[in-house]
C-alpha cells in the first residue's frame, strides 16, 4: 500500500504547540484558535448544545474580527513608533496598514483550518475593507449586498449551507444595532455576541431548533466569560507558549464547563 503522506507545516506546528501546553488548556487553544473541533469531547459538545452556547466554540467571524483588531493595534503601534507626530489614531489605515490587516487575517484563517465559515468571514472582510478604502459611498445594506455577491461568486453553492443564512443574518443584526452607536472597548468584546444570539433567534425558531429561556440565561453568562477571558487567554497562550498562561486557561476553562453543567440542570 501507499505510504502515509508526511504531516504538513500546519500539522507539525500544531503538534509542537500541543507539547508546550497543559493538557487541560490545549482543547481551548486548539478549538478556539486553530479551529480543531475535535479538541472538545462529545460530552462537552452536547453540554454546549443543551445550553445554546454551541456558537461560541466554533471558530467564526468573531475570531477573524479579533485578529483584525490585533493587526490594527500593531499597525497603530508601528505608526506611533515611526511617525510620532502623527496623531490620526487606529482608524488611519493606509495601504501598508491594509496589507498588514489582510496578511495577518489570511495567515490566521489558514492556521485555523480555512473552514467555510472562516473563508466567508475573510471574503466579507476584504470586500468591506476595499469598500472603506474606495471612493464609493455606499450605504451599509448595499455594502453587505456587495459582500454577499462576491461570496457567491467565489463559492456559488455556499448558499446551500445552513451557516450561510445564519452568518449574513448575524452581520445584518450587528450592522443594524451598532450603526451610529458608540461603544466602549469592554462592550465591543462581549456585546456583539449577545446581539448575534438574539438576531439569530427568529431563524432558529423558524427552523424548529430548540430555544429556551435557559439558553438566553446561559448566553448572558457564557458570552462575557468566553469573549473577555477565555478567547484572549487562548490567543495569548498560542502566541506566547512559554509564558505559563496555559495554567490560567485551564482553570478558567474548568469554571466555564462547571457553569454550563450547573445551568443545564435548571429545569
Amino acid at each position: 500500500g501507499r505510504a502515509a503522506a508526511p504531516p504538513g507545516v500546519r500539522q507539525r506546528w500544531l503538534s509542537w504547540h500541543k507539547q508546550q501546553q497543559a493538557a487541560a488548556a490545549w482543547p481551548w487553544i486548539a478549538g478556539l484558535v486553530f479551529g480543531e473541533q475535535s479538541a472538545f469531547s462529545a460530552q462537552q459538545w452536547q453540554l454546549a448544545q443543551r445550553t445554546g452556547t454551541l456558537h461560541l466554540l466554533v471558530v467564526s467571524g468573531l475570531h477573524v474580527g479579533l485578529m483584525v483588531l490585533l493587526a490594527l493595534g500593531l499597525w497603530w503601534l508601528l505608526r506611533r513608533l515611526v511617525l510620532l507626530q502623527s496623531g490620526q489614531g487606529i482608524y488611519a489605515v493606509t495601504l501598508p496598514g491594509l496589507l498588514l490587516v489582510v496578511g495577518i487575517s489570511a495567515a490566521y484563517v489558514w492556521l485555523a483550518g480555512a473552514g467555510i465559515a472562516l473563508q466567508r468571514a475573510w471574503i466579507m472582510l476584504l470586500v468591506l475593507l476595499c469598500w472603506q478604502q474606495s471612493r464609493w459611498r455606499l450605504r451599509w445594506p448595499l455594502a453587505l449586498l456587495l459582500a454577499l455577491v462576491v461570496v457567491l461568486m467565489v463559492n456559488p453553492l455556499i448558499w446551500t449551507r445552513p451557516g450561510f443564512g445564519l452568518s449574513f443574518a448575524a452581520v445584518l443584526g450587528l450592522l443594524a444595532f451598532f450603526q451610529g452607536r458608540r461603544s466602549n472597548r469592554l462592550e465591543a468584546l462581549w456585546l456583539p455576541q449577545l446581539v448575534v444570539f438574539f438576531a439569530l433567534l427568529p431563524l432558529l425558531l423558524w427552523w424548529g431548533q430548540p430555544v429556551s429561556l435557559l439558553q438566553c440565561l446561559a448566553n448572558l453568562v457564557a458570552i462575557p466569560l468566553l469573549s473577555l477571558v477565555l478567547l484572549p487567554l487562548a490567543l495569548a497562550a498560542a502566541l506566547l507558549p512559554f509564558a505559563g498562561l496555559d495554567a490560567w486557561l485551564a482553570v478558567v476553562g474548568g469554571w466555564f464547563w462547571d457553569l454550563l453543567a450547573w445551568l443545564s440542570n435548571i429545569p
